[in-house]
């Protein structure tokens, strides 16, 4: 079992290596925090999936973000009282996300919260 626990890290320091990262914390730690890439662009990147991506966050310690990433909720309010209300409320919610460049969801939460 150890031995297998070995071979993983070794498996992803050399791709870190190859991606020219001293190792994998400093690979994880540079595309995470430094970047800001969501994991799913990680996992990509990695050939991996995205529950390994965090679960190697997390073996590293790398504080993982919330799911939506910039999309938090006091942000997008913020910019949607900035909109004419009038249209606010006629716009279809397409419209409005393309606008703020949030998803359709985020515009839906707010629109319930009237």
């Amino acid at each position: 079992m150890n031995e297998e626990i070995v071979r993983y890290g070794t498996k992803w320091d050399m791709i870190a290596q190859r991606l020219l990262y001293i190792d994998e914390a400093a690979m994880l730690n540079h595309m995470y925090l430094e970047e800001g890439k969501p994991i799913s662009e990680i996992a990509t990147a990695l050939g991996c999936s995205q529950i390994t991506a965090r679960s190697r966050l997390i073996a590293h310690n790398i504080p993982t973000r919330s799911r939506g990433g910039p999309q938090i909720k006091s942000k997008v309010r913020y910019h949607i009282r900035l909109l004419d209300q009038r249209w606010f409320r006629m716009a279809s919610v397409t419209e409005i996300a393309k606008v703020l460049g949030c998803t359709e969801h985020a515009v839906y939460r707010y629109r319930r919260e009237l």
